[in-house]
């Protein structure tokens, strides 16, 4: 088995030794649901039924949430127009193509995030990452800027017109 992927047996597991407290596995199914989830700006990933095992270490170090809707997912394939998504993590989400007008960013990590040809019109990414994503062709007409870090990003073909 890889090292940097864990099944949600293996998971389970090492999240009870690393917190000392058991931990019922259907529990950690409903907190690691296909897709990326998100609490306390914390990312935990799940990718073809494996699960990361840094997302299990931080998830050790910052606790388990205590009540049901203490995180927040955001699924991919979703419509993310107008959207809060303020201080959520899409590292390296794929998100080409996708209608994020008017997107409340702010404080939002998209390090290496994939948002070729993406509509950004409006959105807020005051203080967000962009570091290495790649916005070509993206729309980013009356986005908020002030404080995003685009160092290396990839800006081919952005429209900035105002």
């Amino acid at each position: 088995m890889d090292g940097d992927w864990l099944t949600t047996t293996e998971a389970t597991e090492l999240l009870a030794r690393l917190t000392g407290r058991p931990l019922r596995r259907q529990r950690l199914q409903q907190l690691c649901s296909e897709g990326q989830l998100v609490y306390r700006d914390m990312e935990i990933v799940r990718h073809e039924r494996r699960i990361s095992r840094d997302s299990i270490e931080r998830l050790a170090r910052e606790g388990l949430p205590r009540q049901r809707g203490a995180c927040r997912r955001v699924q991919m394939h979703e419509q993310m127009h107008g959207r809060d998504l303020r201080g959520v993590s899409l590292r390296g989400a794929e998100l080409s193509g996708k209608d994020m007008r008017n997107a409340d960013l702010r404080n939002a990590d998209l390090s290496g995030a994939v948002l070729s040809g993406a509509d950004l019109r409006g959105a807020d990414l005051r203080n967000a990452s962009l570091r290495g994503a790649v916005l070509d062709n993206a729309k980013l007409q009356g986005a908020l800027l002030d404080g995003c870090d685009m160092s290396s990003a990839s800006l081919a073909g952005v429209d900035m017109s105002v």
